[in-house]
């Protein structure tokens, strides 16, 4: 709804007795430029501008697309993943300990891709490159779901649909590795920090002990790790 500006009286309007009020209309106008933007605009602007400017996240929808699954706002969107009050605290940007971070998105095979928007409200160039690999992360898994109709039920289904997210996203590549740990590792360094990912996220799975997360990853790793669809080699 469109907010109406008050009435200001004028010579047509009123008698010689009554004095015309002096209407600052700058005021609002200024404080709205500087506002800062909220947790969810600024994660909306994050994924808007992936959509439109990340030639992976184009790719990655286009293929799910031409699968015949539809991708827009009803299944791609940000939300509060926790309460305001919480007392977590932990910045995935600059806390590179994966097994101490709060969520930071989901996939639904009823529901699609919800980005936590409390995790994306810096407007810094990390969290820019933060947003691009959650939403490719969770796009492997949208598309994983669109052409195998994946079983989430199934520890080794979930499994492999991890393995692929953290490989494909770019989550492990070496730069970005290095960063987060703040060590060099060069040998299977890729395929190390893979593993380490999407066992930590098969292990969220309440259904599964860490002994069952554990034997589904290692038992599909090395398929899965290879599989690169929809792309031709890893990105």
């Amino acid at each position: 709804m469109t907010e109406q500006s008050p009435k200001v009286p004028t010579a047509s309007n009123t008698t010689s007795s009554e004095v015309v009020p002096k209407v600052d209309t700058s005021r609002k106008s200024i404080t709205s430029w500087f506002r800062r933007p909220t947790a969810h605009e600024q994660c909306n602007k994050l994924l808007l501008f992936h959509t439109v400017y990340s030639p992976f996240v184009k790719f990655m929808i286009d293929k799910i697309e031409a699968a015949g699954c539809p991708v827009d706002s009803r299944v791609m969107r940000c939300a509060q993943c926790v309460p305001d009050d919480t007392s977590e605290t932990v910045d995935p940007t600059t806390d590179h300990d994966p097994a101490k971070h709060p969520r930071t998105a989901g996939f639904s095979p009823y529901n699609g891709i919800t980005i936590c928007q409390e995790q994306m409200h810096s407007r810094s160039p990390m969290t820019k490159h933060f947003m691009e690999r959650t939403l490719l992360h969770e796009l492997v898994h949208m598309y994983d779901q669109c052409t195998s109709k994946l079983d989430w039920t199934s520890a080794r289904h979930q499994a492999c649909s991890e393995i692929r997210a953290a490989n494909l996203s770019g989550e492990c590549k070496f730069a970005v590795e290095t960063a987060q740990s703040g060590e060099l590792k060069f040998i299977a360094g890729g395929k190390a920090c893979v593993r380490r990912r999407a066992l930590l996220s098969v292990k969220m799975n309440p259904a599964l002990t860490e002994k069952e997360a554990e034997e589904a990853v290692d038992a599909v790793f090395e398929t899965c790790f290879q599989n690169s669809a929809p792309f031709d080699m890893l990105p």
